[in-house]
């Protein structure tokens, strides 16, 4: 089932719905439930407060959605690498971020402006509390055990610093 939602961004996000958990037969009949990166996401936007079925109730669910699986998000640009979200190679996924943070917005407005130091630190938030739920739900690394789990390859990935108002204009004090 896909569904696709157009936040009030304009762009659009298309979530595969999948079960968030895959339940292969081991050699010996047994049934075990492993997390699927498919289910982890959708795990993840769920506990983000997006919903696919309507538009996100907040902004910020919107765009954490964006950020991860958005037509310029993060997933998006580890998969031109070859990599997705659950491969072993951290330092790349590392890499990958801190590039693609830093990524000016390729459509809609502010096309090629540098990107602005809070929305370089969402971006990067946005990935890591993706990682954070992988790892608290045991999504295993691509190709590897259930027991090796991913690891949170942006948490320590330096954030720029932000000025509290350094976007404040002053005030004008009319006298009449």
């Amino acid at each position: 089932m896909e569904t696709e939602d157009r936040g009030s961004q304009g762009s659009a996000v298309v979530i595969v719905g999948a079960s968030p958990l895959a339940s292969p037969a081991t050699p010996t009949g047994d049934q075990r439930l492993d997390l699927t990166l498919e289910g982890a996401i959708a795990g993840w936007l769920h506990q983000n407060g997006y919903k696919a079925t309507r538009k996100a109730s907040s902004r910020t669910g919107w765009e954490y959605a964006t950020d991860l699986i958005g037509p310029h998000g993060y997933r998006v640009a580890c998969q031109r690498r070859g990599l997705d979200l659950d491969s072993p190679d951290t330092r790349a996924l590392r890499l990958i971020a801190q590039e693609w943070a830093a990524t000016p917005k390729m459509s809609g407005k502010g096309i090629g402006r540098p990107v602005a130091h809070a929305t370089h630190n969402r971006r990067l938030a946005s990935v890591s509390s993706f990682y954070r739920y992988a790892r608290s739900n045991d999504l295993p690394k691509a190709g590897r055990s259930a027991e090796d789990v991913v690891s949170n390859p942006i948490e320590n990935v330096k954030r720029q610093r932000t000025q509290r108002y350094a976007g404040a204009q002053p005030l004008t004090v009319r006298t009449s």
